[in-house]
């Protein structure tokens, strides 16, 4: 384990545990990826959609269970020590292999269905409803204690997906710095909680922003959304400085 600052560590694990859970804490999301992808197409290969959402929706399931809704088998000695091997192995299930498969399954039927016209505003509506439950699931379950980790929630999959199905029907384009501004979002938040925390005690604010867990998101978001604009100019310089250079050796000639 290499602590690189009093909130955040960055182990060096095994190369069987990297393929689960990442080298950074929020880095698990990438393999995890790679590793849904790879369990998703195999099984494609294998299986009629229906067999696999069923399969997808299982692992889902097992996941749940060793994630949010842990408390419900934790009693159950012959079903927890099944999970304390299972913890061995990787931290928890939020990973390819109980929690991305069913939602890469999700895009692939979403994506053979046509979108009727005039969905939008359903597809909005059902969003929101799906959201409002999955914050009340995230409540009662942790007011309850339930969760042994809390990336997993039921009502994430139907917000997921009518959010998935409203997305379609944006009209607008993408461009290549917005994306690069989203995965430098992504990779430099930890950074953002890093000095949002440093800043906080310097200033004694601890009561302010601490103990309200909304104002601390937002200080880390609007952080994370300004240090992501700054990378991107700066690789944007990085660039075009030898765009610059070999455009002058060319009038030279």
């Amino acid at each position: 384990m290499l602590v690189i600052s009093p909130f955040i560590s960055l182990r060096i694990p095994s190369s069987g545990i990297i393929i689960f859970d990442g080298i950074f804490y929020h880095l698990w999301y990438l393999p995890a990826l790679l590793v849904g992808l790879y369990m998703t197409f195999f099984m494609y290969k294998r299986m009629s959609m229906n067999a696999l959402l069923a399969a997808a929706g299982l692992l889902y399931v097992l996941g749940l269970l060793g994630g949010g809704y842990y408390g419900l088998i934790a009693d159950n000695n012959g079903i927890s020590q099944v999970y304390d091997g299972i913890f061995t192995l990787f931290d928890n299930t939020r990973n390819g292999l109980f929690y991305a498969p069913v939602y890469l399954v999700l895009g692939a039927w979403a994506a053979r269905r046509p979108q009727p016209a005039g969905s939008a505003m359903k597809n909005a509506g059902l969003f929101l409803a799906s959201l409002g439950f999955m914050l009340a699931e995230g409540i009662l379950l942790s007011s309850a204690g339930i969760p042994r980790q809390d990336g997993m929630y039921i009502f994430a999959l139907p917000a997921a997906y009518f959010l998935f199905q409203w997305a379609r029907e944006w009209k607008g384009r993408s461009g290549k710095a917005f994306r690069e501004w989203r995965v430098w979002v992504y990779i430099l938040h930890p950074y953002a909680i890093v000095f949002v925390h440093a800043a906080i005690q310097a200033d004694n604010l601890e009561d302010l922003f601490i103990a309200n867990s909304l104002f601390h998101f937002l200080a880390v978001c609007l952080l994370s959304i300004a240090m992501a604009a700054a990378a991107g100019r700066i690789s944007l310089i990085k660039i075009s400085i030898p765009s610059l250079g070999k455009q002058k050796t060319n009038t030279t000639h």
